[in-house]
């Protein structure tokens, strides 16, 4: 009898000790939970917490199973410091950098989303502090306050960047290559990875291909600022890529020119690109010695080869044959980057109200590139006005003088003839003003 009572005194010792000890634990986990936000209250509030912290775990360790009521209110709390820390984001970036509402609240949230995704165990008072350097960093830089405004609101990951480790070595890396701050700027909104690469092992051996390629520093920096690249793409595609094309005959000067005209193609994957070539090369019959070849590879590499073949299909409804489509297109690649539509208003235009037959059309090639509203059709009602007035004769070439730049196409067709039509000039300015403010007014619609 008196063993069993002391098994029991033992037992229940034992319990306590546990109960106690679990009690211990799940308070140092709330409180470990919590001290980043506890950082910045008063002692009260910190006293308060742990009072609760307390009640809380004794209830979690005296209950076998929480009821769905507590589990709510859980997740509840939780929702609730997420929401809290979106809003103080949203309201410190409109207090420090004078965003406005809408800008502050989009890139709190694409902050926020970051944080949840990574899991960062980052408290929140050093994710501000962060911001706050790395705000500062810029200003001292020499970023003017829009430019940070705008960079922050594009690309709000720069407030999570570590200066030491990561901002301070890449600015000073693309400034020996003598771009300025805004220029590094202008990189990062052109390309946002740059801030992930590490800088030893991506960054540096990227740029280093990229001089050798592109013969200089600054066409270096004036081509990460135009387009964009991902530098594991340079160091993956375009180095292949610039080899096939040097190992097939073109020289390097060409490929520069055309880099630094679109580099987009040349980052394509390698097999991909060498697809393209070949297209190229055996279905289209370019040569690597001819003007056209890059520009041809860059369409080819553009547009899908479905979008191609509608094009070709609109100029068959039209009366062409395939042939004579293709030699368009051979001579002068850029139509092919016309839309489908774009081109049946220009073949239209062309073909029944100017009256070209396709074989016109091929030797002023270009005819189908320029604007038919805002050039083409401004520059046909002067040609319409002077030949019923018979100040010009019917056979003069509209065509070529389609292709006259601006001041050329004044001196030839308007300024002579205004004593004889007074309102030659303000009807053509008219057009063409009429034409801007129509496509104006559709891109704001759209």
């Amino acid at each position: 009898m008196c063993v069993c009572l002391c098994v029991c005194v033992s037992a229940s010792i034992f319990n306590q000790r546990t109960m106690a000890l679990q009690v211990s634990s799940f308070i140092c986990i709330l409180q470990h939970r919590f001290c980043c936000s506890a950082s910045s209250r008063t002692a009260t509030t910190k006293a308060t917490a742990t009072a609760t912290a307390t009640a809380t775990a004794a209830a979690a360790i005296t209950t076998t199973a929480p009821a769905p009521a507590t589990v709510a209110t859980t997740t509840t709390t939780a929702g609730a410091r997420e929401s809290d820390s979106f809003s103080y984001m949203a309201d410190f970036l409109v207090d420090s950098l004078e965003l406005s509402e809408q800008q502050a609240l989009s890139a709190s949230a694409k902050l926020t989303k970051l944080w949840q995704y990574r899991g960062t165990k980052v408290c929140r008072p050093n994710r501000y502090r962060n911001a706050h350097l790395v705000i500062t960093f810029l200003r001292d830089k020499g970023l003017e306050k829009p430019q940070i405004q705008k960079l922050i609101s594009s690309v709000p990951v720069i407030l999570t960047c570590r200066i030491e480790t990561n901002l301070e070595p890449k600015l000073n890396y693309f400034s020996e290559l003598g771009s300025s701050v805004s220029d590094f700027a202008d990189i990062i909104l052109a390309q946002p990875l740059v801030l992930h690469y590490a800088m030893n092992s991506i960054v540096r051996p990227a740029i280093e291909d990229f001089r050798e390629i592109l013969g200089s520093d600054e066409n270096v920096v004036r081509v990460l600022k135009r387009f964009g690249l991902k530098l594991t793409a340079v160091r993956n595609n375009l180095v292949r890529n610039v080899s096939f094309l040097r190992a097939r005959g073109v020289p390097l000067e060409t490929i520069q020119k055309r880099i630094l005209l679109n580099a987009s193609p040349f980052v394509r994957r390698h097999e991909v690109f060498k697809d393209k070539v070949a297209q190229v090369e055996v279905k289209w019959g370019i040569s690597p010695r001819s003007a056209m070849y890059l520009l041809l590879i860059h369409v080819l590499c553009c547009f899908h080869e479905r979008t191609i073949e509608s094009k070709f299909r609109v100029f068959e409804s039209f009366g062409w044959d395939r042939s004579l489509a293709l030699h368009l297109f051979r001579r002068n690649p850029h139509c092919m980057c016309l839309g489908a539509r774009n081109i049946k208003t220009k073949l239209s235009f062309f073909m029944n109200e100017v009256g070209y037959n396709p074989g016109q059309i091929l030797i002023y090639r270009s005819l189908l590139c320029y604007s038919l509203e805002k050039r083409v059709m401004p520059r046909y009602l002067v040609f319409q006005v002077l030949q019923e007035k018979r100040l010009i004769k019917r056979n003069r070439s509209f065509a070529r003088a389609i292709s006259h730049c601006e001041d050329k196409f004044l001196g030839k067709f308007v300024i002579p003839f205004l004593d004889d039509v007074p309102d030659l000039l303000d009807m053509y300015v008219n057009s063409i003003k009429a034409a801007t403010k129509a496509e104006t007014t559709l891109a704001s619609q759209e």
